[in-house]
């Protein structure tokens, strides 16, 4: 069940919050292709904990490339991020917000852990 919800909610810049819902006329915060610290740093830890030891690596580097890239061009953290195509999320109901302590906390979480991710995690 793991492998097939990472499946579907894993993207090339982060786990999405939602799948892509082509009826959706309005963009709420949550929204596909949001992708946001909780998510990420979920995710990751119910892989592990499931022996998916590969696609948990896959989810923390994805997350802090994207928030890492994004850093580099704006100089800031920020609440939530584009899952599809990198950087600061787009559809937004609400102007997005730079800095929130979780953005900062799963970096630095995984960051952490980036050295044991060649033998373990």
């Amino acid at each position: 069940m793991a492998e097939g919800l990472i499946g579907i909610l894993q993207q090339p810049h982060g786990v999405v919050s939602t799948q892509k819902d082509e009826k959706e006329k309005l963009s709420y915060q949550w929204s596909y292709p949001n992708t946001w610290a909780p998510d990420n740093y979920l995710a990751f830890l119910a892989l592990k904990k499931n022996g998916l030891l590969e696609e948990a690596r896959t989810v923390a580097t994805c997350y802090m490339e994207n928030v890492s890239q994004c850093y580099e061009k704006t100089g800031l953290l920020w609440e939530k991020y584009d899952g599809i195509e990198g950087g600061v999320s787009k559809k937004n109901e609400y102007e997005v917000p730079e800095m929130l302590g979780w953005t900062g906390g799963v970096f630095e979480e995984f960051y952490r852990m980036k050295e044991s991710f060649a033998t373990t995690i």
